[in-house]
């Protein structure tokens, strides 16, 4: 049975997620999360594409992307592959090394990438390997934290819809994730996982249709 169809659009954004077949670990030391980050940081250098947050866990990762042309199976794809490629020979295994294609998720406007970004980076929290989410290395929090340049990663966009000053910015941010931890899961997949976006009710409808269309 042919594979159903994804839907993209140009100038969206996306929030990535895939986890480890049978949930097992997808990264077993920190080179191999090393690793995966160098090819993410090629993503943004060989499509139109822009990563605006990760964070990567044991046996799943996170990402927030954006796209300007419709290209996001393709990047998936390489980094997917280039992934199991290297872990497969580096830990002497053969087979698939996730559960399935990587899942993806339309997200609609400032409101809900502001949660979605949130919710990527209480993940450790949430799982009770971080106390805060500042405490987590495999994360882009510390990038927003330190206002860390980087020529792959866009911290500035989701900076800037909390004040147009840098460090006023920063603390607002900061603020924002840490209430996070005394509120009720913003659960990503629970929202968007039947109908594969998270918005209003005229978008994730206007997604449904599509979904529809190329099944």
């Amino acid at each position: 049975m042919p594979r159903k169809l994804r839907v993209e659009f140009s100038n969206s954004f996306f929030h990535i997620l895939n986890r480890g077949v049978e949930k097992r670990d997808i990264f077993l030391n920190d080179k191999d999360k090393n690793h995966f980050l160098s090819l993410l940081q090629n993503i943004p250098k060989k499509y139109p594409l822009k990563i605006y947050s990760y964070c990567l866990m044991n046996n799943h990762y996170h990402l927030l992307v954006g796209v300007k042309q419709r290209c996001l199976s393709e990047a998936m794809h390489y980094l997917s592959s280039s992934y199991v490629a290297y872990f497969n020979k580096k830990w002497d295994r053969v087979g698939p090394l996730f559960q399935s294609r990587f899942k993806s998720i339309l997200i609609e406007n400032d409101t809900y990438l502001m949660e979605l970004t949130r919710y990527i980076h209480l993940n450790p929290v949430r799982a009770n390997i971080a106390r805060n989410p500042k405490d987590y290395e495999w994360s882009s929090f510390k990038d927003y934290v330190s206002i860390k340049e980087q020529d792959w990663i866009e911290i500035n966009w989701m900076l800037n819809l909390f004040g147009s000053d840098k460090e006023m910015a920063v603390a607002r941010y900061i603020q924002f994730v840490e209430k996070g931890m005394n509120l009720p899961v913003w659960d990503v997949e629970k929202r968007g996982g039947a109908t594969g976006a998270i918005g209003s009710v005229e978008f994730v409808e206007k997604v449904r249709r599509l979904n529809q269309s190329c099944g």
